[in-house]
């Protein structure tokens, strides 16, 4: 499980970097597929935060 989350963050880190360096800073200057792209990162992004909670648990330690 740990090795799935940090696949994820290495993932979201990439897809960060390349969004700073490639898409407009002004979201309304975006292109439709852009757009699409951009929705399709915030709900992975969203998809990680919930899969590295149920990984570290209520005691805030990684359980396996």
């Amino acid at each position: 499980m740990i090795s799935i989350t940090r696949k994820n963050t290495i993932d979201i880190a990439t897809r960060t970097e390349m969004l700073k360096n490639s898409y407009p800073q002004n979201f309304h200057d975006l292109n439709q597929e852009q757009v699409l792209m951009m929705g399709t990162f915030v709900n992975n992004v969203h998809s990680s935060v919930k899969l590295l909670n149920s990984v570290i648990g209520k005691q805030g330690k990684f359980e396996s």
